[in-house]
């Protein structure tokens, strides 16, 4: 595990929170609808999710109103994205917001996984169950 974190917009860099707005465009929605994607992972809504890296909100929205009987988990590396994913969902009981690494993350569970990269509409597999690590 590495320590240092790498802000740009280059391969294998953290996007840097002062350019969050871009990645709420509008026009995203046209290749990558947030509406879709949680169709595509089959909530039931009493589901707890934990929304890895949730930048600023961009999915987040949609997630919580795929779960209105769980509890939606906010998490990101920036407390300043988190922030902002946070004002986009506002307040509800059972959500949550937790500032940390991805590569450590403070959680004990089982988290069904997906990636955003992939649309639904690409053919690849459904989400599959995998272990988190303390």
């Amino acid at each position: 595990m590495t320590d240092r974190v790498e802000f740009g917009l280059g391969k294998g860099k953290v996007f840097p929170h002062q350019k969050a707005r871009s990645l709420l465009h509008p026009v995203r929605r046209l290749i990558q609808s947030p509406q879709a994607l949680v169709r595509w992972i089959g909530l039931r809504g009493d589901e707890t999710v934990l929304e890895l890296g949730c930048g600023p909100g961009y999915f987040s929205i949609a997630l919580r109103d795929a779960t209105p009987r769980g509890r939606l988990v906010l998490f990101d590396l920036q407390p300043e994205m988190l922030s902002m994913a946070v004002e986009r969902t506002g307040s509800r009981s059972g959500l949550a917001a937790v500032t940390g690494n991805a590569v450590a993350l403070p959680f004990t569970c089982l988290v069904r996984s997906t990636s955003c990269s992939s649309p639904p509409s690409s053919g690849k597999s459904r989400p599959a169950w995998h272990p988190c690590r303390k």
